[in-house]
C-alpha cells in the first residue's frame, strides 16, 4: 500500500516537471522575435539600405540602394539556420545560387579587449546598453549598442554567414550575447576616427509571409 502511494506520489511529481519543461520550451519558442528590421549602413564612401525578415529559423535580408522603402531591391539573401543553407538571389536577372557555408570558427585572437558596459540609451524605442570591443593590433574600436527582445536568431546567422567584417568578428568575440541584437554599431579608429555606422531605423514584430523565404519558379539556377 504504501509503496503504490510512493510510486503514485512520484509518478505526480515527474509529470509536473515534464509538464513545466514542456510549458517553458513551447514558451521560449513562442516568443522567438519574428518581423522586420530595417538598417542602414554608412562608411565614408557608401550608403547601403537592409531589410531583415525573420520567421523561425528562416531570414531574409534584401539589399537597397536607395532607400529602405523602396521597392528596388539589388539583391537579397536567403538563410536556413536549421539547414545551414544560404542562397543569394538577383531579382533583375531573375537567377539565384546557393553560396558555400563553412563550419563558423572564433577568431583565435588574444588581442581583444570587451568591456560591457552599463551605459544606456534609447535607440529606437528600445533601451540599450554600450559593449565595446577593442583590438590594438587591429587598430580598431567597435562600440555596441545592443538591446535584448528574444533576438535568438543573430548570433546563428552570423556564425552561418561567417562573414570578415569587423562588426561581424568583434561582436562574436562577446561572450553570451544570444538573444540580444545591436541597434547600433559604429567603428572607428584607436584616433577616434569613425569608419563604419550601422544604425537601426525600425523594428516591426508581425507575422511574417511564408512566401518571402521560397525562390520564385520562374528564377533560375546561375549554375545552369
Amino acid at each position: 500500500m504504501i509503496r503504490t502511494i510512493l510510486f503514485s506520489f512520484f509518478l505526480l511529481i515527474f509529470c509536473i516537471n515534464a509538464f513545466g519543461q514542456l510549458k517553458s520550451q513551447n514558451t521560449l519558442s513562442n516568443n522567438q522575435f519574428e518581423g522586420s528590421i530595417n538598417l542602414i549602413k554608412k562608411t565614408i564612401n557608401d550608403t547601403t539600405f537592409y531589410v531583415y525578415y525573420i520567421k523561425g529559423q528562416k531570414i531574409r535580408i534584401d539589399i537597397k540602394e536607395k532607400s529602405v522603402s523602396s521597392n528596388s531591391i539589388e539583391n537579397y539573401l536567403l538563410f536556413d539556420l536549421e539547414n545551414k543553407s544560404i542562397v543569394a538571389i538577383s531579382p533583375t536577372r531573375k537567377l539565384y545560387i546557393p553560396l558555400q557555408t563553412g563550419k563558423y570558427k572564433k577568431a583565435e585572437d588574444k588581442n581583444f579587449v570587451i568591456i560591457k558596459s552599463n551605459n544606456k540609451k534609447v535607440v529606437t524605442g528600445y533601451q540599450c546598453y554600450q559593449w565595446r570591443v577593442k583590438n590594438i593590433e587591429m587598430n580598431t574600436e567597435m562600440t555596441y549598442w545592443v538591446a535584448s527582445e528574444n533576438f535568438t536568431f543573430f548570433e546563428d546567422l552570423l556564425k552561418l554567414w561567417n562573414r570578415t567584417e569587423k562588426h561581424a568578428v568583434f561582436y562574436l568575440q562577446i561572450p553570451e550575447i544570444n538573444g540580444f541584437f545591436p541597434l547600433e554599431s559604429v567603428e572607428r579608429t584607436l584616433l577616434r576616427d569613425e569608419k563604419m555606422k550601422l544604425l537601426v531605423t525600425s523594428i516591426k514584430k508581425n507575422k511574417v509571409d511564408e512566401n518571402l523565404f521560397k525562390i520564385p519558379a520562374d528564377y533560375k539556377s546561375y549554375e545552369q
